[in-house]
């Protein structure tokens, strides 16, 4: 069990001022002037186009439903997820609904990604204050510490890119855990120190099921324990057999996770092989991340828009690499520079250098998809905040204070245009994909994206010219050959978009989405035969893990072409398939419901319409057949 607090943690906390008023009023109007500087920094952040993973939350349908989205949080449990940050959306969609607006209004979502920074934000501020200590003009360096957090350019894609709301919540319960550990630390009574626990538990619970990334919290407070403790010989010696008990427990908890969750997710995505073919590519990935750290706390230290990008590209270093080998000398260099600054009694120093390495320990091992992303950096930054204020104090001890301020405002100041800037850079994917690729020039994923994102535009000539440039780099990628198809369709030139569909059914086999675009293109052209045999193949074909709304589409698609032809029998079948697949969708109730009209079955067409209508108010086709329907007699009542 952990001791006391000893006598030089207690020398390293907030004393109580001599006029307690002023010492309150000098914080409340730092905590005003945060929030007035990030009001200024994001007051442009405003967007209407999702972008990224972004785009996939509308597929979602438990987003647009609040009841659904509190059953799924409710029934998700203790295991780490996103379910909370899903519920955050949720409650977004039910606001912008009951407010007259589209559920999917980004107004709103991008308005409370900024609320969710500023309380942050102001997290971070007290953080600093109360690990501050009594040195002289303690508010003044804390504040200015988290003016650089709060305005830092690269905290764009956490607050612009909407789903990664999910590491600014986090972030925001973990730091609400640490500031609940360090009240717990200093109660008066049990009850006090019993109640903060409580309070640390939900915080730890909040953080990881906003993002999985809060299962380090509990290393995050060793890791204070140690950095409070290390000067102390004896004190250190009963951290270090407590820590180890803790750290045993935790890991076991950590690899069952692993094991039961995470891995096997990772394979079935397609990142890679197996859990054991995984796992065997951890020392690459350590070496990779090694040297992703170096290039972030570069990223952190001179924001400038050369070095920013919303999708870096960062290849994979085999462990032996040079560059490798010095990224993890020089990381190891700065853990000792953090365990040395602990054992001198400097544990906020100590702590703000260490910090980051335990804030990316998630993908330290296990192979990512991306190995840079800025949005990454939101949790470790508040290391290097902490980092700054003593770099801010040594340079106040050098020089003078007001020299001191004015240098850190100047630097704020030339953040917060950048800032603004990348705003404004997330207004259009298309301005992002440009500027990517004018970082990445060569990149495939770069100009597949540039391509897409005209094609979304409704640009598919300059989309065409993106994906001819992706097909250079890389002609055998099927993706690229579906969204050439598409292009090349909207651009009424369906032959040559039949030959691309193709092109990419033969590379992909089971992708289910390819063969659905061909067959409807066949179909559009007459070719109904052809379109109904290849698609009959496509789902039986189709890879085990596809989207149950993917298999939906196709036996609808399948049913449409085989009513088209007459074969109503075998029309109702794939009907009644696609609501097997999603019993949600409208349009398979519908197309059933005329299937069973034009069989006589008029009283369960009348119903399938019904079922469209209960799932899609707004299906002017189900109601027109439904008025249809109703104002003919029902075979029953024939004579």
């Amino acid at each position: 069990m952990l001791t006391p607090v000893s006598e030089s943690l207690k020398s390293t906390a907030i004393q109580p001022a001599q006029n307690p008023g002023a010492a309150w009023f000098r914080h409340a109007l730092a905590c005003l002037a945060l929030l007035v500087l990030i009001c200024i920094s994001y007051s442009n952040a405003d967007h209407d186009r999702l972008f990224f993973d972004s785009q996939l939350l509308p597929l979602d349908y438990t987003l647009s439903d609040w009841s659904a989205s509190v059953r799924r949080f409710v029934q998700s449990g203790i295991r780490p997820g996103q379910e909370l940050t899903n519920l955050t959306f949720a409650a977004d969609c039910e606001w912008n609904r009951r407010n007259g607006m589209p559920p999917w209004d980004l107004t709103r979502f991008v308005t409370v990604n900024v609320v969710l920074h500023a309380a942050t934000v102001l997290c971070v501020y007290a953080l600093i204050v109360r690990l501050g200590g009594r040195r002289q003009y303690a508010a003044l360096l804390a504040f200015l510490a988290a003016v650089w957090f709060a305005v830092h350019p690269v905290h764009v894609a956490s607050i612009t890119y909407i789903v990664q709301r999910r590491g600014v919540l986090s972030t925001l319960f973990y730091l609400l855990g640490l500031h609940a550990w360090l009240s717990f630390r200093h109660a008066s009574n049990r009850p006090l120190r019993a109640a903060w626990l409580l309070v640390l538990a939900v915080a730890f619970f909040l953080s990881l099921k906003s993002k999985t990334m809060g299962l380090t919290l509990p290393i995050a407070i060793l890791l204070l324990e140690f950095c409070t403790r290390a000067s102390d010989p004896l004190q250190l010696k009963r951290f270090v057999k407590a820590a180890g008990v803790v750290l045993v427990i935790f890991a076991i908890a950590v690899g069952i996770y692993l094991a039961s969750v995470e891995l096997p997710r990772a394979t079935n995505a397609g990142a890679g092989g197996t859990a054991l073919s995984r796992l065997s590519e951890a020392p690459r990935q350590f070496a990779t991340q090694m040297r992703a750290t170096v290039a972030s706390w570069k990223l952190l230290a001179f924001p400038m828009p050369n070095l920013l990008c919303l999708d870096h590209q960062f290849p994979t270093t085999p462990p032996y690499d040079p560059w490798a080998l010095a990224a993890i000398a020089t990381n190891f260099a700065v853990v000792l520079l953090g365990i040395k600054a602990a054992r001198n009694g400097r544990s906020a120093l100590a702590f703000g250098i260490l910090f980051p390495y335990v804030a990316i320990i998630p993908w330290l091992f296990i192979t990512q998809a991306e190995q840079l992303v800025e949005y990454k950096l939101y949790l470790p930054a508040v290391g290097i905040a902490l980092i700054g204020v003593h770099a801010l104090d040594w340079l106040r001890s050098k020089t003078h204070v007001s020299f001191v301020g004015i240098l850190a405002l100047v630097v704020i100041a030339c953040m917060i245009p950048i800032t603004r800037q990348r705003n404004q850079l997330c207004k259009s994917p298309i301005a992002i994909w440009q500027d990517v690729l004018k970082k990445y020039p060569n990149v495939f994923r770069g100009w597949v994206s540039l391509g897409t994102s005209f094609a979304d535009a409704g640009q598919h000539a300059q989309a065409m010219d993106a994906f001819g440039t992706a097909n250079k780099i890389d002609p055998y990628n099927a993706q690229l050959h579906y969204y050439m198809g598409n292009s090349l369709r909207a651009l009424g030139r369906p032959t040559d978009a039949i030959a691309e569909y193709k092109e990419a059914r033969r590379i992909a086999g089971g992708d289910l989405p390819i063969a659905i675009n061909l067959a409807v293109t066949l179909m559009e052209n007459g070719r109904t035969a052809e379109a109904i045999e290849d698609l009959r193949k496509a789902i039986d074909q189709r890879w085990p893990a596809t989207d149950n709304r993917i298999v939906a589409q196709a036996h609808l698609n399948l049913a449409n072409a085989l009513a088209n032809t007459g074969a109503t029998t075998d029309a109702e079948t794939e009907y009644r398939s696609a609501i097997a697949a999603y019993p949600m969708y409208a349009q398979a109730h519908f197309g059933l419901g005329l299937v069973l009209d034009r069989l006589g079955r008029r009283t369960e067409a009348i119903e399938c319409m019904l079922s469209a209508l209960r799932f899609k108010p707004d299906l002017e086709q189900a109601k027109r057949a439904l008025d249809e329907m109703s104002s003919r007699a029902s075979p029953e009542a024939a004579p």
